[in-house]
């Protein structure tokens, strides 16, 4: 504004999807990748494969939650026996670290948590073997792992904390579910359910939801990624950003 007299509205550049990388593919039943899982759970491959598998992937710190999700997996786990929760938790906060394990051990679901580290080379195929990603979050500019979920045709929980789900993946029009004997709600969207931040039993009434109806988790996912792809895409976006600066330059030079 003070070098160029740009008066027009901020341009938009957000994260965007490698789609080389993040792409809906099918996983084989010999793929290392239920192997991987396997080793990082007391699941064995065979097991895993069978399993509804629940991902959460970012640091570990206290603003992410994992907690909740994991005491929400407690819940939804002593009733859907065949799932699996992947979940990121690394030593670079190793006091968090320590103390969501415990949890983990305390509540007696270690045999059904695959506790994971660094899984950058792995990630695309554990998006391609989960069937619903979790994010309970309170702190997000944007949500850059809902996102990539949504680019693998995944249905996304969501805390009402998360940029990208909230003003693209739940959409305009939502139906709003009631849960739990306070009556409190869930937004059920287009590619993904919100619930509210903190909410242990909201998120484990969206993952019940989702686990127990497979045409709802399907069609989710198909919407999640018609909302990602290919708008939020590299080649589209700097297109857009490109012709948008273009008038936007236009314009302030009109003016001066």
């Amino acid at each position: 504004k003070q070098d160029y007299g740009y008066q027009l509205s901020p341009l938009f550049l957000p994260p965007c999807v490698d789609t080389k990388r993040n792409r809906p593919h099918s996983i084989e039943i010999d793929h290392p990748i239920w192997t991987f899982l396997s080793q990082q759970s007391r699941v064995s491959p065979a097991e895993v494969r069978k399993s509804q598998i629940i991902t959460e992937i970012s640091r570990t710190d206290t603003t992410k939650r994992k907690d909740v999700l994991i005491k929400a997996f407690a819940q939804v786990q002593a009733r859907f026996t065949e799932t699996l929760l992947a979940i990121t938790i690394d030593q670079t906060n190793k006091e968090l670290a320590g103390e969501l394990t415990a949890l983990i051990r305390s509540l007696k679901i270690e045999n059904r948590v695959a506790v994971l580290g660094s899984v950058w080379n792995e990630l695309p195929d554990i998006y391609a073997a989960t069937d619903i990603y979790c994010t309970p979050s309170v702190m997000e500019g944007f949500g850059m792992t809902p996102q990539e979920a949504a680019a693998t045709k995944l249905p996304v929980v969501s805390s009402d904390l998360v940029p990208f789900v909230m003003e693209y993946l739940l959409g305009d029009e939502f139906e709003k579910v009631s849960y739990g004997e306070d009556k409190k709600q869930l937004k059920v969207g287009k590619g993904a359910i919100v619930v509210p931040a903190d909410d242990i039993d909201g998120f484990a009434a969206a993952l019940e939801m989702l686990l127990s109806r497979e045409s709802l988790r399907k069609k989710m996912g198909e919407k999640a990624f018609e909302i990602t792809i290919p708008y939020f895409t590299w080649e589209n976006m700097v297109g857009v950003f490109l012709a948008d600066s273009k008038i936007g330059l236009l314009a302030a030079g009109d003016k001066q």
